[in-house]
């Protein structure tokens, strides 16, 4: 029985994703739940889930992909080029098999960078600090955003004297909104986030990440 969880939000993706995941997706004979975001009650519902030892997917974001548009509605920009990811039991995928380069070769050919350029051998500057947003990082860290950001701060400045600079998701009307990650990693050190895709962003371009161990 497949469950899709719907977000209230009439807008969000998922309603766009929901009826391809119904449509194409091997039923079985046990719940299989689907989840979009965090937001609404999907934080209750996936730890009911998890103890009740049902099996769940979580739908996101790709993290090779073109971008889609986020606010103020979001937006597919270009259907063939746009991925998502779709990940058992956790929000980001940690296992994984190594394929035989085909699927690279399908999104390089359609302008998707998917080519690992090595590491920028430079010398660096600062560290920089890409939280995730509010949810995700009560959700993973027990803590709120502005917390997890202290903590990680006092954690360097045993370490390290580089200087920190702080990149917080892009949003309508905050300083980082039509900014280019891009820009902060220049020169940088090594980028460091709980669970957010830039991650990603930071090491297609040549700059090391560190993460949450899920």
């Amino acid at each position: 029985m497949i469950i899709t969880h719907k977000m209230d939000w009439k807008d969000c993706l998922s309603h766009q994703i929901w009826p391809a995941i119904e449509k194409g997706w091997k039923d079985e004979d046990k719940p299989i739940h689907f989840f979009w975001g965090l937001g609404g009650k999907n934080v209750e519902k996936i730890r009911h889930v998890t103890e009740n030892k049902e099996e769940w997917w979580y739908v996101d974001v790709g993290y090779l992909t073109n971008q889609i548009t986020r606010y103020p509605i979001p937006k597919i920009n270009d259907y063939d080029k746009t991925y998502f990811r779709i990940g058992k039991g956790g929000l980001h995928t940690i296992r994984c098999k190594v394929g035989d380069g085909r699927r690279l070769g399908d999104l390089d050919s359609k302008g998707i960078d998917v080519h690992f350029k090595g590491w920028y051998t430079g010398e660096t500057k600062h560290i920089l600090i890409a939280p995730s947003s509010q949810t995700v990082t009560y959700h993973t860290n027990g803590m709120s955003q502005e917390e997890w950001i202290k903590q990680v701060i006092g954690i360097l400045g045993e370490i390290t004297d580089r200087p920190i600079k702080i990149r917080n998701k892009p949003r309508p009307n905050n300083e980082w909104w039509g900014t280019d990650i891009k820009d902060d990693l220049k020169d940088c050190h090594c980028l460091i986030t709980n669970m957010s895709l830039s991650a990603v962003d930071a090491v297609m371009n040549m700059v090391p990440a560190i993460t949450h161990q899920k």
